[in-house]
């Protein structure tokens, strides 16, 4: 019985190796500089220096309770959890391709947000990263993905409407509550990312295309 589950855990850990992957590294670099400075990007950043830390800046921690412990534990909690719910309809190769894809277009975005005159100076000295540009790909491609395969209307329609909810949350929902303290980056770099998410959707859809799937490589959550 006990080896039954040793062996159940051990394959569940080789399945999850992207999530716990993913984790660590936040952990390891949000441990190695505390304050996040050599990783983040600010609305106001030179381009260069936007460009140069687009990719790393997705794994500082957001301060949540100024115990980064605490705070590491709770970012690492929630990016373990969105990988696990994305991977039950993609593939590591989409995960991490839509990864890169969100985070540089989010910042892309951002920066040229910017440059518009439409933040404030207060808006345009807060920091423009995290993981969330990532998390609302992987999850938009779930919902629309898990919206395909149903098997009734209703079920097709329920997946729509969380879609539909999700996405309002995080984009006008942000923005209206956060306006002054980051709604509009995180309007702008959330609909970044939904955008990548509806594209990685419609890939894996394509018939002939082999390196976008929208069948998982792992075991679990295959049904729908």
């Amino acid at each position: 019985m006990s080896e039954n589950r040793l062996t159940r855990i051990y394959e569940y850990l080789k399945e999850a190796q992207l999530s716990l992957g993913v984790c660590a590294l936040m952990a390891v670099t949000n441990a190695l500089d505390r304050s996040g400075a050599g990783m983040m990007v600010y609305a106001n950043s030179p381009l260069s220096e936007q460009a140069i830390r687009a990719l790393p800046s997705a794994l500082p921690t957001p301060v949540t309770t100024g115990n980064l412990p605490v705070d590491i534990a709770i970012q690492a909690a929630e990016t373990f959890v969105t990988a696990e719910v994305a991977r039950r309809t993609s593939s590591a190769k989409q995960l991490l391709g839509g990864a890169v894809a969100a985070q540089v277009l989010s910042c892309s975005v951002d920066a040229a947000v910017e440059r518009t005159g439409w933040l404030n100076a207060a808006e345009r000295m807060q920091p423009d990263v995290g993981f969330s540009a990532i998390s609302a790909a992987w999850l938009t491609k779930f919902f629309l993905d898990r919206a395909e395969r149903a098997k009734t209307p209703l079920r097709k329609g329920l997946w729509r409407l969380g879609m539909a909810a999700y996405a309002g949350t995080i984009t006008l929902g942000y923005y209206f509550m956060d306006r002054a303290s980051g709604g509009k980056l995180d309007l702008t770099s959330h609909a970044s990312g939904i955008a990548v998410g509806v594209a990685m959707h419609a890939l894996g859809k394509q018939p002939d295309n082999h390196a976008y799937t929208s069948e998982p490589t792992n075991s679990i959550g295959n049904g729908v």
